[in-house]
């Protein structure tokens, strides 16, 4: 499994996670946000798998990974309540792909026409074109560009 370069530190391993900026080398561990807004909306979805916010927590991310089909059904619900895309799925479990709508604003791995599996980041963690493509035409609504195969 590829790590996205701006996967929190301080989520559980595993393929749900939540981007945001780690602390730099020789920083303390304390200096680190996440990207998500912190409005408590993926929390409502998957309050047993995101860290409780609080007065001392003010970072939405996974602190363990769904276990059962209704848990990662809570957790899909999370990812894509996020507003600001900041949580997303690593994984290459195409149920749960198709289940986020094959959305490069939500997978890490798309599915292609033929059934492969097609990693759609940078090294920095953005979008590649192709999938920033696909991402613009289903939040407009319009024809959705095949995924490529290479």
């Amino acid at each position: 499994m590829r790590l996205h370069p701006r996967r929190l530190f301080c989520n559980v391993a595993g393929d749900f996670y939540a981007t945001g900026e780690n602390p730099k080398p020789g920083e303390s561990r304390s200096r680190w946000m996440g990207d998500c807004l912190t409005c408590h909306g993926p929390e409502s979805q998957a309050q047993e798998l995101l860290a409780e916010l609080n007065s001392e927590n003010r970072t939405t991310y996974f602190v363990r990974q769904p276990e059962t089909e209704i848990a990662t059904e809570r957790a899909c619900r999370a990812v894509q309540y996020c507003c600001v895309d900041a949580l997303r799925y690593a994984g290459q479990n195409a149920a749960i792909i198709h289940r986020l709508g094959n959305n490069p604003a939500h997978c890490d791995y798309l599915i292609a026409k033929d059934g492969r599996m097609v990693y759609c980041l940078d090294e920095q963690g953005e979008l590649l074109p192709w999938a920033a493509g696909i991402r613009t035409a289903i939040g407009m609504g319009i024809d959705i560009p095949s995924v490529p195969t290479e």
